[in-house]
């Protein structure tokens, strides 16, 4: 049984976006929806450092986590009792888990708040990874890179990027339009094309003509990621095309249910470098799950509505989403700087309606690897 901890030197501002970011990435980590199985065991292994009474209580991860906070288990920069026990199950969460201590210690250290053996270093914990980090004589950063692989960007590839709005009964949406384009065309100067007000079958013919076009190794190569944004009324599975007078919308399936086994596809281990004349025999291939390597960021939880405000803010989603990028994505990856929208949404003033109502947004991922961000 783990006992209440002297709490370190009041945490900076910075420090503590961090701790809460963390604490809000390991709540978020396992979509029960997905995977329920292993949802239930990672509640199962934080809820074993738990009063009985606290166990009862608490009836998902955040509210472990919460609990495990307010007795001064865990604390900002000081996760010992959970990181082992997560390290365990998922060496990601782990992961996650000391790259928040790094990026804590690096601040507090910068603002003189604390020396090497504070608590904010956690000195068991940091020998405890170092020692890790250096099985097999691989040196922690070089350890870092071989265990968190991201998506390749090479010199002569930029992102490409397809905007659907659909304008009706939406005022100021031109707003957001800009806002994208300005970040990404201009910033990131990724391709960009815009189709406004669409019907359902002009959306799918420009869906299919991509999907065409993006089927040619010649051309995919040129890009390291696709972008969709699609911005209109929509209910829970569906979005509003520009002829819904006839009631017709396009359909996206976001569940992740059934007893169908997930097929794969075939990658080469080298492609061929001739797309018209390729090797009669591949030797070797890697198979991949045919759903991997996407993500849908949607504006809101199902059920719920999302919302706008006139002026220089528009969609509360596009807004925080093109801020947060604008800031981060130096730095951050595509899934960290989604969880800071959901932090910046969720917790910010600015994003309330007059009589109180809110947003949260979600994410449904397959990505395999770290995507950032990048200019060609």
């Amino acid at each position: 049984m783990f006992t209440s901890q002297k709490m370190p030197k009041r945490a900076s501002p910075k420090a503590k976006s961090i701790h809460t970011r963390l604490l809000t990435e390991i709540s978020n980590y396992v979509d029960p929806r997905v995977n329920q199985h292993q949802y239930d065991q990672t509640l199962h292994r934080l809820r074993d450092l738990l009063k009985p009474i606290e166990q009862k209580q608490s009836k998902n991860i955040m509210d472990i986590l919460e609990c495990l906070e307010k007795r001064g288990i865990i604390a900002v920069g000081n996760y010992s009792a959970i990181r082992d026990r997560l390290n365990e199950f998922d060496v990601e969460l782990g992961g996650m888990i000391d790259d928040a201590v790094e990026e804590i210690n690096k601040i507090e250290n910068q603002n003189g708040a604390s020396s090497s053996d504070s608590s904010f270093g956690d000195k068991e914990h940091k020998e405890k990874k170092d020692s890790e980090d250096h099985v097999g004589g691989a040196s922690p950063k070089k350890r870092s890179k071989l265990g968190k692989p991201k998506y390749d960007c090479e010199d002569n590839q930029r992102g490409l990027i397809l905007v659907f709005n659909f304008k009706k009964d939406r005022y100021g949406t031109d707003l957001d339009v800009e806002k994208i384009r300005c970040f990404f065309e201009t910033d990131l100067k990724f391709e960009f094309e815009l189709c406004e007000d669409f019907n359902k079958q002009q959306v799918i013919d420009k869906l299919e003509e991509y999907k065409k076009d993006l089927s040619s190794n010649r051309t995919a190569k040129g890009y390291y990621c696709f972008f969709i944004v699609m911005m209109g009324h929509g209910k829970e599975d569906h979005i509003m095309t520009a002829d819904d007078d006839n009631n017709t919308y396009l359909e996206f399936d976001t569940s992740c249910r059934g007893a169908v086994t997930q097929k794969t596809v075939d990658l080469p281990d080298e492609p061929p470098e001739d797309e018209i004349h390729p090797p009669e025999v591949i030797v070797e291939k890697l198979t991949i799950p045919i759903d991997s390597d996407t993500l849908i960021a949607h504006a809101t939880t199902p059920g719920t509505k999302a919302f706008r405000r006139h002026g220089d803010v528009g969609a509360w989603f596009i807004d925080a989403f093109i801020e947060v990028c604008k800031d981060s994505y130096g730095e951050d990856h595509l899934e960290e700087m989604l969880i800071s929208v959901r932090e910046k949404i969720a917790y910010g003033k600015h994003y309330r309606t007059n009589a109180g109502g809110c947003q949260m947004p979600c994410v449904w991922t397959t990505l395999t690897k770290r995507l950032f961000l990048e200019k060609p």
